[in-house]
């Protein structure tokens, strides 16, 4: 096996000197940290020194990074804690269980779940909830993560000053990145709810503290709103015909939006918008006239709910949808 041998800090090593050095090999090779190596010529023999790993799964390494050498002084060192303190900080960006802690270390280190359980006491790295097996960040990276949070949310709350927040899935992209799974997010907003840096609104998240400030102006047009789909019940009015006859159209946009945030009004589809206690009501009816008599119709289900034939299609398809009835020709019956 040949090598291109790589100094940490300089250009050449004299005899007797020591350094580190990255060992970049034609062919892989199974190593663990501290295992011993010897470098030799093929022709003619000599020894041409020799030493110990620090790190086998070490990435390409750049010349003078001293976070790099002051890693790999710390991992020389010897001290468990310091070494799984770093490592976990240098993965913590792919949320690793034991399992990757332990491969990323190079070597079955003894008592590692005493250090990791030390470290959480200290406050030094975050345990959260992985499913089958805890994962374990780095409280420098959370810090940086909640640092960029919390400056999209305010900027966010600027530009949106009628919306909840930003939903919990963009967060997860922009902030997290793929690499964290449902439950430890989850775990994750849970713990940063808890130690009041965000609020949790159903899907959205805001900053700690962040309350709508609805002027009056807004809030009659608000109820204008919720009037107007209180007084149509099953037959509500088209969006485009409410965003036609409004004054200041922006603005009733943000509180058409706002509504459907906070679950006053609930989305059928594109045509159809029904105030929220309204749409609650459709599936126990349906259950109950379909229980007493084995089968509904789109003309039973019309007079039932006092509505037209093409709202009555509509939540029909939309029950089809979510899987509550099921379409036999002219009839629908429960799933």
């Amino acid at each position: 096996n040949t090598l291109s041998l790589h100094d940490a800090l300089r250009s050449e090593i004299n005899p007797g000197e020591e350094a580190y050095v990255q060992l970049r090999l034609e062919k892989p090779l199974t190593s663990q940290r501290n295992d011993r190596f010897v470098i030799r010529n093929y022709s003619p023999m000599y020894t041409i020194g020799g030493g110990s790993i620090i790190e086998p799964e070490a990435t390409k390494a750049k010349r003078f990074h001293e976070e790099y050498i002051e890693e790999l002084k710390i991992k020389e060192s010897g001290h468990s804690e310091n070494i799984i303190e770093k490592t976990v900080e240098k993965l913590s960006s792919d949320f690793p269980r034991i399992s990757d802690i332990l491969k990323s270390l190079g070597k079955n280190e003894s008592a590692v779940n005493e250090n990791l359980n030390i470290l959480v006491l200290n406050q030094k790295i975050l345990k959260l909830n992985g499913g089958d097996s805890p994962v374990y960040i780095h409280i420098n990276y959370l810090n940086k993560k909640v640092a960029t949070l919390l400056k999209l949310t305010s900027d966010y709350h600027k530009l949106n000053p009628l919306k909840l927040g930003i939903s919990k899935e963009e967060i997860k992209t922009k902030v997290f990145g793929k690499n964290i799974k449902q439950k430890t997010y989850d775990d994750l907003l849970f713990g940063l709810e808890q130690n009041k840096v965000i609020n949790l609104k159903g899907k959205f998240i805001s900053k700690y503290g962040y309350e709508i400030a609805i002027t009056k102006e807004q809030q009659l047009e608000k109820n204008r709103i919720i009037k107007v789909f209180e007084d149509a019940h099953y037959v509500p009015p088209k969006y485009g015909e409410l965003l036609e006859a409004s004054k200041d159209k922006k603005n009733f946009v943000m509180i058409f939006e706002l509504l459907l945030d906070e679950k006053i009004l609930f989305k059928v589809n594109e045509e159809c918008y029904l105030l929220n206690n309204y749409y609650k009501e459709v599936n126990p009816k349906v259950k109950n006239y379909i229980d007493e008599n084995g089968s509904i119709t789109i003309a039973q289900f019309k007079d039932m709910m006092n509505t037209n034939r093409k709202y009555g299609l509509i939540l029909l398809e939309h029950l089809d949808g979510i899987k509550f009835t099921k379409r036999d020709g002219d009839i629908r019956v429960l799933l």
